[in-house]
């Protein structure tokens, strides 16, 4: 039975009384409740229809629960309990007070220093979370609160590894007008964060959100966001150059990693035409020499992998000939290149620029851990 107030649930660490509901989204129920310790929590239900069960919704809720229990970091909500009893789940959160970005700036413009300051906060969730294979795939204004600082919330539609919704099969995760275009075909990388994360600073500079300014090819597809000085003059070319920029239709040319995009933000200009590049879970790796990838740390691209499917030496990146090569190197789960619209498994193959490459991918669940590589730095 759905969650009423006055009711007490007894969850993994403890005991918590339903004191009223909040809300009720498309996904989930929501409630104010209290620990047994007197702290103000939230409590999360799958939202039912009619009196059936709905697996896509109880299975939400619990990647979400999965996800967060391994996050750590003051700007993201954090995780206190859980009941799983199969077709029974609730999730308790901790109470974060205070307006969601969305209800702040609307049609009321952050400042840019704000803004700066509110991005970067972003970007340094981003640098934790891509570190351990997390993908949001669903940041907004609406899923952050403004306490003090900001706080990230909402990990239902995120991807750890091979971990997401997996019921939805080829459904399509995201909020349309936030999330990037090829997310909608499925494809779903770090650099889906990234456009998220240009979108909400495009909300903070104008008070509006992107999707009114995008602009369309004669296909109707996707193709870039007018400026946000055309709707807030007062905005800084440098910082409209950032969200034309995080917002690209083609993923290889926005930033790769969230590092990049705060070096803009901050003006540490770096010079471009260095040798080319591998970025793989937020970080930035030099071709310059053979360049091991797997999971022992000895590798020169260490993946720490704790559910193994990343091989010790999985693969290898190196120079041959003038040109740049990925070569596996018997990996258990295979490397695959993105081309033609999909992922296909390689034993050695020349690598090019803007190439997307995938440790181990499932048909059903996607790539494992992607890799994008770059001619220049």
């Amino acid at each position: 039975m759905p969650l009423t107030s006055g009711d007490y649930i007894a969850a993994s660490y403890g005991t918590y009384s339903v004191v009223k509901p909040l809300c009720e989204g498309g996904m989930g129920r929501i409630f104010l409740g209290n620990s047994s310790l007197g702290e103000k929590v939230i409590i999360k239900e799958p939202r039912f229809v009619g009196d059936g069960d709905d697996p896509i919704r109880l299975e939400k809720l619990k990647v979400e629960a999965q996800i967060l229990s391994k996050i750590n970091h003051k700007n993201v909500v954090r995780f206190i309990d859980s009941r799983d009893e199969g077709t029974i789940f609730y999730l308790v959160l901790e109470f974060v007070p205070g307006r969601s970005m969305k209800d702040t700036y609307w049609k009321k413009p952050a400042g840019e220093d704000e803004t700066k300051q509110y991005i970067l906060t972003l970007l340094n969730i981003l640098q934790y979370i891509h570190k351990m294979n997390v993908i949001h795939r669903d940041i907004k204004p609406h899923n952050i609160l403004m306490p003090s600082d900001i706080v990230l919330l909402d990990f239902g539609s995120a991807k750890h590894g091979y971990t997401q919704l997996l019921s939805f099969g080829h459904t399509i995760v995201g909020t349309p007008g936030w999330s990037a275009p090829e997310q909608f075909s499925g494809l779903v990388t770090p650099r889906c964060d990234i456009f998220s994360v240009g979108a909400t600073m495009f909300f903070l500079l104008t008070g509006h959100p992107p999707n009114r300014y995008f602009k369309f090819d004669a296909r109707g597809a996707y193709d870039g966001v007018q400026s946000p000085r055309k709707v807030n003059p007062r905005v800084s070319k440098e910082m409209a150059k950032v969200v034309l920029t995080a917002m690209d239709p083609d993923a290889s040319n926005r930033f790769q990693i969230a590092d990049e995009m705060k070096n803009e933000i901050m003006g540490r200009r770096i010079a471009r035409g260095g040798p080319p590049c591998i970025f793989c879970k937020g970080k930035k790796y030099p071709v310059t020499k053979t360049l091991k990838i797997g999971r022992s740390p000895q590798c020169d691209v260490y993946i720490e992998d704790p559910q193994l499917y990343v091989s010790r030496g999985h693969a290898e990146i190196y120079i041959e000939g003038g040109k740049y090569w990925i070569e596996d190197v018997g990996s258990r789960n295979g490397t695959f290149v993105h081309e033609k619209g999909r992922f296909q498994r390689i034993t050695k193959r020349e690598l090019r620029a803007n190439d997307l490459v995938a440790l181990c991918y499932s048909p059903q669940k996607g790539p494992y851990i992607t890799l994008s590589f770059s001619l220049s730095a």
